[in-house]
C-alpha cells in the first residue's frame, strides 16, 4: 500500500483473495492519461493503480518479477508513472481485478463509480495532512488523533476559486455542479458520518474532529 492510503475496513477479504496464477490483485486506475496507455499499448480497463496491491509472492520470487520490473523501469525512464507503468507492463494478463472500494481515490470521487471505500487513497495534491478542506479529511483526522502519533493536521486551504465556481454553478442550476453536490452528500450520508459515529462509539474517549471539509468530508 502507498503511504498516502488509509485503511477504513477489515482487510480480510483482500488478504484471502485467491490469486490463482495471477501475479497481483489491483484496481483499474481509470484516470491515467491516454498518452501513457498508448506508449505501452495497453487499454484503460487493464491498467491498474499500484497504490493498493495484493501480490502473489511465491510467483514473484519464482519468476523474478521484481528484477523484471526494475529492468523495465530502466527501459522506460521517461514515463510519467515510472514504477506503476513498469509494473503494469510486466504483470499484464495476470491480474485479478478488484473493486474500486479497495483503492478509492479521495480527490477523484466525482469521476469514479460510487462505492463505499475500504481503503481511501489520498492520491494527488489534496493531502489532508497539508490541506484542511479536502475530501475525506475528517476521516483522516479522526485516525490521526486516534493514532497518538505526531502527524500534522492540514493547515493550508486550497484555492477558493473552485468553491466559488461550485456556488455559482448551483445557483445557475448547472447539472455538473448539482451532480457534484449530490455525490458529496451521498458520501457524507452513506460513509463519512456513519463511519465516524461507529468509531466514536468504539473509542468514546477520542473527540470527533470538527466537520469542516467542503466535499465528502
Amino acid at each position: 500500500m502507498d503511504a498516502d492510503t488509509l485503511v477504513v475496513s477489515d482487510l480480510g477479504d483482500l488478504w484471502s483473495a485467491d490469486l490463482g496464477d495471477n501475479l497481483v490483485a489491483g484496481v483499474v486506475d481509470g484516470l491515467v492519461e491516454q498518452e501513457e496507455l498508448d506508449d505501452i499499448e495497453m487499454s484503460r480497463n487493464e491498467y491498474i493503480n499500484s497504490g493498493v496491491l495484493a501480490m502473489n509472492l511465491v510467483a514473484w520470487r519464482r519468476e523474478g518479477i521484481a528484477d523484471r520490473i526494475f529492468a523495465k523501469v530502466r527501459e522506460t525512464a521517461k514515463s510519467r508513472y515510472l514504477d506503476q507503468t513498469a509494473l503494469n507492463t510486466v504483470v499484464r494478463g495476470r491480474v485479478l481485478f478488484l473493486g474500486r472500494e479497495w483503492n478509492f481515490f479521495s480527490d477523484r470521487y466525482l469521476e469514479i463509480e460510487r462505492q463505499l471505500p475500504k481503503v481511501i487513497h489520498y492520491a494527488g495534491s489534496a493531502k489532508p495532512w497539508r490541506y484542511r478542506r479536502v475530501p475525506f479529511a475528517d476521516v483522516f483526522n479522526f485516525y490521526r488523533i486516534l493514532s497518538g502519533l505526531d502527524i500534522p493536521e492540514g493547515t493550508l486551504i486550497l484555492k477558493s476559486a473552485r468553491r466559488r465556481k461550485m456556488i455559482l454553478g448551483l445557483i445557475g442550476l448547472r447539472r455538473k455542479y448539482w451532480s457534484a453536490a449530490l455525490a458529496a452528500h451521498y458520501y457524507r450520508r452513506r460513509f463519512t458520518k456513519p463511519h465516524l459515529r461507529g468509531l466514536g462509539k468504539m473509542f468514546s474517549k477520542v473527540p470527533l474532529p470538527p466537520q469542516h471539509s467542503t466535499a465528502a468530508q
